[in-house]
């Protein structure tokens, strides 16, 4: 009898292997015996060239099956018996060989070995590419009565043959996936059938009640009764559970060629449920060694001790003004459209440029192949949706949207003083994601059209008090992209072209009382394009060539306080001040043009050197830089089998930042402005201690120089006249340290890290040898993290960081002003104080349900659980004398809900 074959598994191998146990299901028996069919799977063992493993991205189905000859001898004496074979499987899916490596002899051997080579398979594929592969099969022999013999009725009468009266479709619970090769088996008449490639499966029953069993790799037994009909066609569905429902997918592991010598990469499995992120994947870089933690609700990333705007923001290399909403809040880019994340702490490659600290580099992903999917998440901060549908086999469209609303809900909260009143400064925030796709993996020319964009506003609420305040605060930032992208690959050459435009609109005001106002606003127009051409050698080295051009045209608004008068008509009066109006229109281009090689020597070293020459062209000021740098990677220990592996890395390299039209402006900035430059270097180790566990240990030393600060001398100009500098070059930098990782990858039930950075980040300006501590020093930062799900929906995850405190400038002292009726602090040492230590843990707990057609999450995610009063700045008094902290975020526990299909 026909039965389900079934994965011999050890947990260790692919998952993706599975569909194996389910796709092959034997035909009808013969009167003298019938049989059962076991495949366990694994990929034919290849010699691949390091470090690149081939990822199975495409298991072998079996679509035909071959019917084993029963041995006479074994049927007369009523023998059964398993063979197990080695099955290689060619790149058409045609079986070359079938090695009998678990005899059973009494002519078993030979007939299984005899069917299985006229097997026919889908072709198996590694890498997106049809590839020999290996499986072994066990072909069991079963035993059964032979059928009654047909009830003739006269002469020459046949038994009746049941007319198709079942007809249905196996389909997994909640995503609704078609369950290839399920066993279809009915108990009265012991008929067993598998569905196809949809799902689906027929059943010739006469009228009765049956019991229907089906059973699926991977998947809970299903049972249930159903009753035909005379002359009607029974139609169903049957939604089966998965086993593994609720665990981390592991399917295929396998390492990215890696073009910097220090990239972190994240997966969507490790980036949903991070407990602190409010399940936003792109906060979690925050818990990435050499990533500082920022001020409290900035939502900066600080990379190395260097500036935010330092470090590069990039979304499908497309380079974007931020990366999070206002305050602290959820990043640009809903959740379900993140692919990976790759996060470069520096030292990387020429692709990129514009920046001297780090790279962040978001990557979406395609919308789904196989059928629609969405999703709809609310919390007590926004709510988010997400759609995607497949148009064809190869054309795909995928869209996000999200819209907070706590400045409706938090003025309910607030406390309510008649008298004094409370006032608060909330965010409101929307972005959206639209993605179309053409093509598929593998095809010679891929498309793909994108438009994002996101709007921050800060706003004023009140409550309570005798009268408003005359209060005004308003800032705001808006910014949308349209990029397109051309991939094509043919042999060895390839080339990607990514053309995009964009806008940005930034403003705000502030008054109080009417007073000293300000009003500004900028808007600028962008466009541009990056272009890499790949060639791959023999012996596997790779030449890039590549363009990465940017174009702005900025409209510049603002009134704010001038000069304030050094004098005051009377003791204790405010001084006058005079308003300042300026109106600017700008033109702004950076182009960039990059070479990188990637050389092999021998199969142990990879040395990448490249050069990147890049062009400013601002306020009629034209900037040259000419960036050169090194990357290096060398295994002095190969994988064994138990998975031991020692990379040596290290990286030199030159950087630089561009000037903005009104750093270079003749009236606002300083024309003699050359651009900000670092120069980087690193030199770590990367020891990979089991198949699942590695530790990353990397110094780092970065020299910034030129670095832009203001300025209080006075130039004499040609015309003999004189006028402020401004601002100029004498600032300098330096950051230096170790970063430590130590890292558990994605399995079934587990992963998480373990984060240490030791830093120190100073500053200097050119004249003065002292150096003091940088504004984002923070010498000691330590973040453990991790997630466990056990299964059936539940999973729990906690985060603990340590941080140092950072610097500050303290009062030691005050003196009376009598001009201004009041008290003017006296400094202590420049940052000569810090904050207290920082240490906050945080917890989540996940909870999925599963439907028929969907499934419902609910989360709670508690920040803070401990609620640790961390000092994030000082209130002093009017005499500076006393001094009282201003706690961070207090215990904050969100609730969330989500229901995806």
């Amino acid at each position: 009898m026909p039965t389900l074959m079934r994965l011999r598994s050890d947990g260790r191998q692919p998952a993706a292997l599975a569909i194996l146990a389910c796709c092959c299901l034997l035909s009808a028996p013969r009167a003298a015996g019938a049989y059962e069919g076991v495949i366990q799977g694994s990929v034919k063992k290849e010699e691949p060239p390091p470090p690149k493993a081939p990822t199975l991205t495409k298991a072998p189905e079996l679509l035909q099956f071959v019917e084993a000859e029963f041995p006479e001898e074994a049927a007369k004496e009523q023998l059964t018996g398993e063979v197990g074979l080695l099955v290689d499987i060619g790149e058409d899916g045609k079986v070359t060989k079938a090695e009998v490596v678990a005899p059973a002899g009494h002519g078993f051997d030979e007939a299984a070995a005899a069917a299985v080579r006229k097997f026919l398979f889908s072709p198996a594929e590694l890498d997106g590419k049809p590839a020999q592969v290996r499986i072994q099969y066990t072909y069991k022999f079963v035993m059964k009565e032979a059928p009654p013999p047909a009830v003739e009725v006269g002469p020459g009468a046949r038994q009746p043959q049941a007319p198709e009266s079942l007809k249905g479709r196996a389909i997994q619970r909640a995503s609704r996936k078609p369950l290839v090769g399920a066993n279809v088996h009915v108990d009265e008449t012991g008929e067993d059938t598998m569905t196809d490639s949809d799902g689906a499966f027929s059943l010739h029953l006469f009228p009765g009640k049956y019991t229907v069993r089906l059973a699926a790799a991977g998947h809970h037994p299903f049972k249930r009764e159903e009753i035909i009909d005379e002359g009607k066609l029974l139609e169903v569905t049957y939604y089966l559970m998965p086993v593994s429902f609720g665990l981390f997918q592991t399917v295929v592991r396998a390492e990215r060629d890696k073009r910097e010598a220090t990239q972190r990469t994240l997966q969507r499995e490790e980036l949903q449920k991070i407990p602190g992120t409010l399940g936003d994947p792109i906060r979690v870089v925050q818990n990435m060694p050499g990533v500082a933690r920022a001020p409290y609700l900035s939502g900066n990333i600080i990379v190395r001790g260097a500036a935010p705007s330092e470090t590069g923001t990039y979304l499908d290399s497309v380079e974007i003004p931020l990366l999070y909403h206002f305050f602290g809040g959820p990043s640009v880019v809903n959740p379900e459209f993140l692919d990976r994340l790759d996060f470069l702490p520096g030292g990387f490659g020429p692709r990129y440029g514009r920046a001297t600290g780090g790279i962040i580099d978001a990557f979406t992903r395609r919308g789904a192949a196989d059928q629609a999917h969405g999703n709809l998440k609310v919390d007590l901060i926004d709510a988010a949706a997400f759609v995607e549908v497949p148009l064809g086999e190869r054309f795909s469209v995928a869209a996000a949207a999200r819209r907070s609303y706590i400045d409706a809900i938090l003025p309910a909260f607030m406390p309510n003083d008649p008298v004094n009143g409370s006032v608060s400064v909330l965010p409101v925030y929307w972005d959206y994601q639209v993605r179309a796709d053409y093509g598929k993996k593998g095809d010679k020319h891929q498309l793909t059209l994108m438009a994002f964009g996101s709007d921050d506003r800060a706003t004023v609420a009140q409550k309570g008090g005798q009268k408003k305040l005359d209060l005004a605060i308003g800032f705001r930032t808006n910014f949308h992209r349209v990029r397109a992208g051309w991939a094509w690959r043919d042999g060895d050459m390839s080339n990607v072209f990514i053309p995009w435009f964009g806008r940005d609109d930034t403003g705000g005001e502030l008054s109080s009382g009417g007073d000293s106002p300000f009003h500004g606003s900028g808007i600028s127009w962008s466009w541009g394009a990056r272009d890499e051409f790949a060639y791959a050698f023999g012996g596997g080295h790779v030449a890039r060539l590549g363009i990465d051009l940017k174009f702005d045209r900025g409209e510049t608004n603002f009134t704010a306080p001038g000069f304030i008068a050094d004098y005051r008509t009377f003791p204790g009066a405010a001084a006058d001040v005079p308003l300042m109006t300026f109106n600017r229109v700008t033109h702004q281009s950076n182009w960039g043009f990059y070479n990188e090689w990637e050389l092999k020597l021998g199969d142990r070293i990879v040395v990448m050197p490249g050069v990147r020459l890049e062009e400013y062209w601002a306020a009629s000021q034209l900037k040259t830089s000419v960036d050169p740098r090194l990357i290096a990677r060398a295994r002095i220990l190969d994988k064994t089998p138990i998975g031991i592996s020692t990379t040596l890395k290290g990286t030199l390299g030159h950087y630089s930042m561009p000037l903005g039209s009104l750093d270079v402006d003749k009236e606002l900035g300083n024309p003699n402005l050359v651009p900000p430059k670092a120069f980087q270097a690193s030199l770590g180790v990367e020891h990979k201690i089991t198949d699942v566990i590695d530790i990353d240990v990397t110094g780092f030393y970065n020299r910034r120089y030129d670095l832009v600060v203001g300025s209080d001398r006075m130039i004499e100009q040609p015309d003999g006249s004189v006028k402020p500098e401004i601002n100029c070059n004498d600032g300098l930098g330096r950051a230096y340290g170790i970063e430590v990782l130590l890292r558990h990858n994605l399995t079934e039930h587990f992963f998480g890290w373990l984060a240490y950075t030791f830093s120190r980040t100073e500053e200097r300006r050119r004249g003065n040898p002292t150096y003091v501590p940088g504004s984002y020093d923070e010498p000691h930062i330590l973040t453990a993290v991790a997630q466990y799900r056990w299964g059936n929906g539940w999973s729990v995850g906690a985060r603990f960081r340590l941080v140092s405190g950072r610097p500050f400038t303290s009062y030691n002292d005050s003196v009376y002003d009598a001009d201004s009726n009041g008290y003017r602090g006296l400094t202590a040492a420049y940052r000569s104080e810090r904050n207290p230590v920082f240490h906050q843990l945080d917890l989540r707990a996940d909870k999925e349900f599963l439907f028929d057609l969907w499934k419902f999450g609910v989360y709670l995610d508690i920040q803070n659980v401990y609620n640790a009063q961390n000092i994030e700045s000082w209130q002093w008094d009017y005499r500076y004398h006393e001094r009282v902290g201003v706690p961070g975020l207090p215990i904050l526990p969100t609730l969330g809900l989500k229901g995806s299909f």
